[in-house]
C-alpha cells in the first residue's frame, strides 16, 4: 500500500500559469496541450459564487460542521467530511445554477475550440482541517471514469484558497503519459462515494512538475482526464469549499456516469456492492466491477455482476 506522506515537491509546487477570457485562444489551447490544465482568472460572477458559498456554509452549519459564531466556514473541532449528510447538500439549488451559468459555458467553449458540454455530475467538495483519511491522493480521473478520455474536469473554488487550506495541485505534463497504474493508499477513503478505498498513482511513478497556487472567488481550473492531481493538506481552521463537474465536447456521446449526481452514484454503488458481497466478490475485484458497472449503467443485478466479472477477468 502507498503511504499518504507528502513529498517536498508537492508541498512547494510551482505556480499555475494563469489565463483570462480575452487571451489568445491558440495560446490557451497550446498551453493546455503542454501542461494538461488551464487556470482562468476572474471568469465567474463573484456574487453568484459567494451565494453558493453562503448556502453551502449554512447547510454545513445546520449539520454541526461549521461554527455558528464565525462568518467564514470555520470548522467545528473534530469535523470530518465523511459524516456530512450528502443528500442534504446535493439538494441545494445555487450550485446547480452556477454550473449552468453562461460565463462557465463561454469558458468551456473557448477551451475546447468548439461547443462544450457541462454535465450534471456536480461534485461538492468540503475538505475539513486535518482530515487526512479523506484527503484525495494523487490520481487520474480517467481511472474512475473510463468511458472516454476526452473529458476534462472543471474545479471552482467557492472561497479564496491558499495552499495552506488545502488547495488542488496538478502534475503539469502528466496527462501526456496515458492511464497509469493506481494502487491503494494506506488508510485513505472517499467521502464522496462513501466506503470506497482510495487508489492513486505511486509517487515514484508521477511524471511532471507539481503546480499549484492561490485561487480566488471567480476563478475556474480545468484539467485533463489523465492529469495527475491531488488535494494539498488543509492546515487551516476553515472548511475548504469547491465545486467540480465533468465537461467534454458536445458532439461526443453522453457519459452515463457523468449524467448522475453523487447521491445517485452512491445508491448504484451500494446496490452493486450488496449483490457482489452475496456472490463473494470484494476487494480489488469489486472496485474493478464497480468501475465497469458505472461505464455500462445498467440496473444492478446478479446477471450484470457475472458479466462484469467476466469482462474484468478477460481484460487481465
Amino acid at each position: 500500500m502507498e503511504s499518504t506522506e507528502r513529498t517536498p515537491a508537492a508541498n512547494n509546487p510551482a505556480p499555475f500559469r494563469e489565463f483570462r477570457i480575452g487571451d489568445d485562444p491558440e495560446r490557451i489551447r497550446s498551453s493546455f496541450d503542454d501542461n494538461g490544465y488551464l487556470l482562468f482568472k476572474a471568469v465567474l460572477n463573484r456574487d453568484a459564487v459567494l451565494a453558493v458559498k453562503a448556502e453551502l456554509t449554512n447547510a454545513l452549519r445546520a449539520q454541526g460542521f461549521v461554527r455558528y459564531d464565525a462568518a467564514e466556514p470555520v470548522a467545528t473541532p473534530g469535523a470530518s467530511a465523511i459524516e456530512v449528510d450528502s443528500d442534504r447538500i446535493y439538494g441545494l439549488r445555487s450550485p446547480v445554477e452556477l454550473m449552468a451559468s453562461p460565463e462557465l459555458q463561454q469558458l468551456v467553449d473557448l477551451a475546447y475550440g468548439e461547443t462544450g458540454y457541462v454535465t450534471p455530475t456536480l461534485g461538492i467538495r468540503h475538505v475539513m482541517p486535518a482530515d487526512e483519511p479523506y484527503a484525495t491522493p494523487p490520481h487520474q480521473d480517467f481511472f474512475y471514469i473510463r468511458e472516454s478520455d476526452e473529458f476534462r474536469m472543471v474545479w471552482i473554488p467557492l472561497m479564496d484558497i491558499e495552499i495552506a487550506n488545502g488547495g488542488l495541485a496538478i502534475a503539469a505534463g502528466s496527462h501526456r503519459h496515458g492511464l497509469q497504474e493506481h494502487v491503494e493508499f494506506d488508510g485513505v477513503y472517499s467521502y464522496v462515494l462513501k466506503g470506497r478505498r482510495q487508489k492513486g498513482v505511486r509517487r515514484d511513478d508521477i511524471r511532471g512538475t507539481w503546480t499549484s497556487s492561490r485561487v480566488e472567488v471567480g476563478d475556474v481550473l480545468m484539467f485533463h482526464s489523465c492529469a495527475v492531481h491531488k488535494s494539498l493538506p488543509n492546515t487551516s481552521d476553515l472548511v475548504r469549499l469547491a465545486l467540480n463537474a465533468i465537461t467534454y465536447p458536445a458532439r461526443l456521446p453522453r457519459i452515463w456516469q457523468a449524467e448522475r449526481t453523487a447521491p445517485e452514484l452512491q445508491v448504484f454503488r451500494n446496490e452493486l456492492k450488496r449483490i457482489c458481497e452475496a456472490e463473494g466478490i470484494d476487494g480489488d475485484l469489486f472496485e474493478e466491477v464497480a468501475i465497469e458497472g458505472m461505464k455500462q449503467g445498467e440496473e444492478p443485478s446478479p446477471q450484470l455482476v457475472h458479466a462484469l466479472v467476466e469482462r474484468v477477468r478477460s481484460a487481465g
